[in-house]
């Protein structure tokens, strides 16, 4: 492997669209990475009827990242 993932961020999240955008924009203004490749963030969406998942799946994010929804309260 090339690049292998040395940190992974999750985040939780449930209705919470306002302050995911500020937290993406926070991490993307991290400047002590250098490798970004190397870092992973994962939403997790616990059934949010906000757009949540929907914001951070465009959000343009320097990091890899993946995301997942669950029914309500999993």
């Amino acid at each position: 492997m090339n690049n292998p993932t040395l940190l992974s961020c999750i985040i939780i999240g449930y209705n919470s669209k306002k302050e995911l955008i500020s937290l993406l924009n926070s991490i993307n203004n991290t400047e002590k990475i250098e490798n970004k490749k190397q870092v992973e963030i994962i939403y997790i969406d616990d059934g949010s009827n906000d757009d949540s998942k929907k914001t951070f799946d465009t959000h343009n994010l320097q990091y890899t990242k993946k995301s997942f929804s669950l029914s309500p309260n999993q």
